[in-house]
């Protein structure tokens, strides 16, 4: 009998996992995620540091010059700052989103922790399916903030890079060209598919996906075109990319020593983080853990003071978040049972707004 109310409990589990995003997550199915978390965080890391050896990583903590920790914690809040205000003016580009600035702080906070198996993505559609959008157009809303945040970080790294091989730093080799090459390339073959997808009248044919992603280009377009609503998304993103850099900058001084290297950090940043944290299942643990140290490895810093680095940039980014994360999400789940969510959602794609 025990077996079979294991195997039960193993296929409700699986089916929670797979099936969780339109769910409320009780506290036992959180605790697994967070546990999961943790596991392949440590996992990942443990791993490379075998590799490395302990006695180069005690060298570095040996060495380590905590000052520049005081600065990270500033700057993971002003990054969170930075989303809510893009989080907030990209559902302001839908009629029928009703999000105020705190909600939209806690949507935020709670999709950058491993609070949902389907990563912020989920926990996004979720939450303004609640607040008045159908799930469509709620995926569009989240597939635009998806395209505005590679919008900004992709010329950024483009610039970067550009700066660090005029400059003469050294990176591994082929790093450097396939941001300098891969950037404008990708942008002229999004754009001619964008020309021959409007030209051939949206035809429904198409790969789905590719589909949903040139309509998220659109989407990006006309707000783009909006000088009531770009300044605003623009600055908030740019804002959380360069706090968030900083934040992996100062994880960086404390143990590499390397001062003002900002081109080098953007191009290592934008390397290890290949999805960004709410795209990845989890917020990307062990993913992250395993990519960013080879990826700040490759523009130059020693493997062991990356590993450090990176595991002080999770704690004060991820981990230690969670708290007041798990509290926003209670309170989300919380105020989703209120009256207020019972009325009727509007059906409006994203960017069809005049405002």
């Amino acid at each position: 009998m025990g077996k079979k109310a294991m195997g039960i409990s193993m296929k409700e589990l699986l089916s929670r996992y797979f099936h969780s995003a339109g769910e409320k997550p009780g506290t036992g199915f959180l605790a697994l995620l967070i546990c999961v978390g943790c596991i392949l965080s440590l996992a990942a890391l443990v791993g490379i540091t075998v590799d490395v050896g302990w006695r180069q990583l005690w060298q570095s903590v040996d060495h380590a010059d905590w000052v520049f920790a005081l600065f990270v914690p500033v700057a993971v809040v002003i990054s969170h700052v930075g989303y809510t205000l893009t989080y907030w003016e990209v559902a302001r580009t839908t009629d029928g989103a009703r999000l105020d600035l705190s909600d939209a702080f806690r949507i935020v906070t709670t999709g950058f922790e491993p609070l949902s198996p389907r990563g912020g993505y989920a926990v996004d559609v979720r939450q303004l399916t609640r607040r008045g959008l159908d799930e469509e157009t709620a995926e569009k809303a989240v597939r635009l903030l998806g395209m505005l945040e590679y919008a900004v970080l992709a010329p950024l790294t483009l610039l970067a890079a550009v700066y660090m091989m005029a400059s003469g730093m050294k990176a591994q080799a082929g790093l450097l060209p396939s941001w300098v090459i891969g950037v404008p390339v990708g942008a002229v073959l999004a754009t001619g598919l964008l020309i021959k997808y409007h030209r051939d009248g949206r035809p429904e044919n198409w790969w789905s996906l590719l589909r949903k992603h040139l309509d998220a280009i659109d989407d990006l377009l006309q707000l783009l075109k909006s000088w009531r609503q770009a300044p605003l998304a623009v600055f908030g993103m740019l804002l959380y990319w360069a706090a968030e850099i900083a934040a992996l900058g100062g994880c960086i001084d404390v143990f590499g020593h390397r001062r003002g290297a900002v081109a080098v950090i953007i191009v290592g940043y934008a390397t290890g983080y290949a999805l960004t944290r709410r795209a990845l299942p989890l917020a990307g643990a062990g993913v992250v853990e395993a990519l960013m140290p080879f990826a700040l490895n490759w523009v130059g810093y020693p493997l062991a003071s990356s590993i450090l680095a990176v595991i002080a940039y999770r704690i004060f980014n991820m981990w230690l978040p969670m708290i007041p994360a798990v509290i926003s999400l209670r309170r989300l789940e919380r105020d989703n049972n209120g009256p207020h969510t019972t009325r009727e959602p509007r059906l409006n794609p994203v960017g069809a707004s005049t405002r």
